[in-house]
């Protein structure tokens, strides 16, 4: 589902984001964030918000656990690479 390809997404991309960050020595969070905002669940967030407000018990426990999944793959993914040690990356590093 939609959660398992996000999480799968953000480890390639948290691990491309460290890669990149050796190679040109600079902080992952340049390459981090800019590649989260297209996975970030926005339609979700916003159809969590709309359900609420108008009292659609049914839809809000779907559409809301589906976001709160995606939103957790997310932070499993980054924290699952970011807990790699340095020494792991380099490898890329120029001389």
């Amino acid at each position: 589902g939609a959660t398992i390809a996000t999480f799968i997404a953000v480890v390639v991309l948290t691990l491309l984001s460290r890669i990149f960050a050796v190679i040109r020595h600079a902080p992952v969070t340049v390459f981090l964030v800019s590649g989260i905002f297209p996975l970030v669940p926005g339609v979700g967030i916003y159809y969590t918000s709309y359900y609420f407000i108008m009292e659609q018990a049914m839809e809000l426990g779907d559409i809301g656990m589906e976001t709160l999944r995606i939103a957790i793959a997310i932070a499993l993914g980054i924290m699952f690479i970011l807990s790699l040690p340095q020494k792991c990356f380099q490898i890329f590093q120029k001389n």
